[in-house]
């Protein structure tokens, strides 16, 4: 976990780094390759400071601040054409594009966010050789505050996953501690943190189907976050990728169901997912 003197330092190396991609951006005709390496330490920094700041705490803010302070700049003009090689287009001989940062712009979004926090999920996340259950629930708070404010670059399909694999695929209430598995113990404390830091979030996800529309992101192209889960299939009548009414309501439905499975822990747990869902189906009319 990060430490009271820790935090202070986190921040302000995060929006140093914000602001240092931000004045050499408008200021210096970089090449992509080192305004996308600058990206992908900057998202580094911020997906391992919000596995080890403490959920439901307002510690997590640090992080949230310097995100909304850059995605409320727009677009910004850069001096001169951005490339690999500083002078071109940013395409090879062939003209084929040479980075991912083709399609984007600072900070028209947040880019290549979306990118490495789906790496994040698709690789790390639930192994438990990388994140213990704290750390998870950290991540899953922080995923929470992104889409409670409207940042859905890859937290939205993340946010989808964790639905997926906590009520959507069967696995063991409890897990013996050598197992590899993430058991539903694990997962619904997550899941709990995510819920309880959403706000309206969730409810705007399941009833618009948002998708950032700067991001070249496809969750098509990822079904082992998007795609519905077996139990979600035997139940039926659920479109089989993405957010939609009719999979908030298998979520619910689910959640009901260990509400009542004899694991107290859980039965906590599922309690905590359940009331933010409820408050913000009724107080928004969404869903």
């Amino acid at each position: 976990m990060v430490l009271r003197g820790e935090e202070e330092y986190l921040r302000f190396t995060f929006l140093s780094a914000i602001q240092s991609i931000t004045g050499h951006y408008t200021t210096t005709p970089s090449n992509l390759t080192d305004l996308e390496m600058g990206l992908h330490d900057l998202w580094y920094t911020c997906i391992q400071a919000a596995k080890n700041i403490t959920s439901g705490e307002e510690k997590q803010d640090i992080l949230l601040r310097p995100l909304l302070a850059a995605k409320a700049l727009g677009p910004l003009r850069q001096p001169g054409p951005i490339s690999d090689s500083g002078d071109g287009d940013g395409s090879n001989v062939d003209g084929v594009p040479n980075s991912s940062l083709e399609s984007y712009s600072i900070w028209s979004g947040l880019p290549l966010l979306d990118s490495d926090l789906i790496e994040e999920f698709t690789s790390r996340y639930y192994q438990k050789s990388y994140y213990d259950e704290d750390q998870r629930a950290n991540m899953a708070g922080f995923l929470g505050r992104l889409v409670s404010v409207g940042i859905y670059e890859g937290s939205d399909l993340c946010t989808l996953s964790l639905f997926r694999e906590t009520l959507e695929v069967s696995r063991p209430l409890v897990a013996d501690e050598d197992a590899d598995q993430v058991s539903l113990e694990d997962l619904t404390g997550a899941l709990e943190e995510l819920a309880q830091n959403s706000i309206f979030g969730l409810a705007v996800l399941a009833n618009r189907h948002i998708r950032d529309p700067s991001s070249s992101i496809n969750p098509e192209d990822y079904p082992h976050l998007s795609k519905i889960g077996e139990l979600a299939t035997q139940a039926g009548g659920i479109p089989s990728f993405g957010y939609s009414i009719e999979r908030w309501d298998f979520w619910i439905q689910r959640l009901e169901e260990l509400s009542n499975c004899g694991n107290e822990k859980i039965q906590s747990n599922v309690e905590g997912c359940l009331a933010p869902m409820r408050q913000a189906r009724e107080d928004t009319g969404l869903l």
